[in-house]
């Protein structure tokens, strides 16, 4: 199922931004939710991510990425790969 336009360039700039500021922190980026399930609506959902992380990930490595009130809302998670095995 192809990524809609929206989600697929929000995740490409934020995948660039935190190259920029945290070279070699993520190792992957998962789509979930609505986007998975073929379900997204836009204007309406958000775009739901699982971030494997190449070391444990704290606030003030990701914070400057998430703007509040900001549409569509880019909510997920950060694990590491040996968080996400289990």
């Amino acid at each position: 199922m192809p990524v809609p336009p929206v989600a697929h360039e929000l995740a490409e700039r934020y995948m660039a931004a935190i190259d920029t500021a945290q070279p070699g922190l993520l190792t992957g980026l998962y789509l979930v939710g609505s986007i998975a399930l073929d379900d997204f609506q836009p204007g309406r959902s958000d775009i739901d991510f699982v971030a494997v992380a190449a070391r444990p990930v704290v606030l003030s490595d990701v914070a400057f990425l998430h703007t509040p009130g900001e549409r569509p809302f880019f909510d997920g998670f950060y694990v590491t790969a040996g968080e996400l095995a289990v």
